[in-house]
This record gives structure tokens, sequence and C-alpha cells, in this order.
């Protein structure tokens, strides 16, 4: 009980940042909603995913995720051997990976549009904002702790908001992405590069998530 606890109150923090940060990044970060593409085969992953999933809160609004930084990746995957790295094909080398983390997540729905916060946060935290709105949508990427910054002129910052250089959305059903109703649906992005305090070198983010959820009708805070 005592875990269960420590990651609820964890994801509420991270919710409270989220909220912060989004309202923070809007001025001076542009949507970048893509078109979702509808896979009948992301039920099955998902459930998948469940079964082999590390610290698994079973709960209906749920989500199983890996995420890498730029030099793992580039340690399973190294780029003089593979086009992987800025390309669709990137979904396919994570589906290689087995073992998803389980991730909380909360989904709502404000006028059109439909709401996926989730994330873990302790010490530092990362996390997702993912939108959907008419049949297209759009990720960004929230990265807090011991300082971060999206190029190497600006200051670095507690918490960022990164947006993507590539992002896929597949759902199981298009008829799904209504209030009340089950939608589940896997997502694959890269980030921008950033840079975090003391290392030199760019990083970016690797992430895949699948998740299921119903949209209830209050939507976020900003």
């Amino acid at each position: 009980m005592l875990r269960l606890a420590s990651k609820i109150i964890a994801f509420i923090t991270l919710i409270i940042l989220f909220s912060s940060a989004v309202i923070e990044a809007q001025s001076n970060m542009k949507d970048q909603f893509k078109k979702i593409t509808i896979d009948a085969g992301i039920a099955k992953k998902f459930k998948e995913a469940q079964k082999s999933s590390e610290f698994n809160i079973p709960k209906y609004d749920q989500g199983f995720w890996i995420f890498l930084s730029k030099d793992d990746f580039q340690f399973f995957l190294p780029a003089e051997e593979s086009a992987f790295q800025h390309k669709l094909d990137t979904a396919l080398f994570l589906d290689t990976l087995q073992t998803l983390i389980g991730l909380p997540c909360d989904c709502t729905i404000k006028a059109d549009t439909i709401f996926l916060l989730g994330g873990l946060f302790y010490g530092g935290g990362i996390g997702i904002d993912l939108r959907i709105a008419n049949n297209s949508f759009d990720a960004k990427v929230l990265r807090a702790g011991k300082g971060f910054r999206t190029d190497s002129a600006s200051n670095f910052a507690e918490q960022i908001t990164l947006n993507t250089s590539h992002q896929e959305l597949r759902i199981q059903d298009p008829g799904s992405l209504k209030r009340g109703k089950h939608i589940v649906g896997q997502l694959t992005l890269i980030t921008q590069d950033f840079y975090k305090k003391d290392e030199i070198a760019e990083d970016r983010i690797y992430m895949k998530i699948l998740f299921r959820c119903t949209p209830d009708a209050y939507g976020p805070l900003n």
C-alpha cells in the first residue's frame, strides 16, 4: 500500500508540473498535429504489454512505455548499422524490446480535444502530453530535474517541454475517439534534441507508449 500511495503522489505531482510547463510552453512552441493511423492489431499488443509489464497497477486508464536516451538507443542500434534514427522504423526497433514499464495516466476531453497526460516523477521526471482532435494528434514530452535546455544559448530550467522530430499515433478504432468510449492506442516518438546540465553532448528521447483510456468530461487546468 505504501508503494502504491507513493506512486499516486508522484503522478499527482507530475500532473501539476505538466499544467505549469504546458502553459509556459504554449507561448513559444507550435503544435505539430499529424494524422492518426488506424491499426486493428493495437489491442493485442496492449494485452501482451499487460502480461509482461513491470510495475503494473491494474486500472482501466493505464499505459505501458519504454523510453531510451540517445546514447542508449545508439548502443542497441548503432547509427552506422541502421537507417532507424529519424524514420518510422523506430517503432519496429522499439517493438523488439518486450518488457514495458507501467505508466500512470489520465485521459480527459474538453470541447473537441482529447488529452492524455501520463508519466513518472521522483526527484526528476519524464512524462507525456498527448492531444487528439479531428483525427489528428500532437505529442510533447516533459523533462524535469537537475536542469535542461533546448539550445546551447538559453538558460537551464528545472523543467522543459520538448517537441518531437518524429511522432506516430496508431489507434485500434477511430470510432472510440469520443467521450465515454474506450481508446486503445500506440504512440511512438522521437523528441527534438536537448541539453542536460553538466553534460556537453546533445540528447534526445526515443519513446513508445501503449495505452488504454476512457475520456471523461474534465479538461486540463489550462
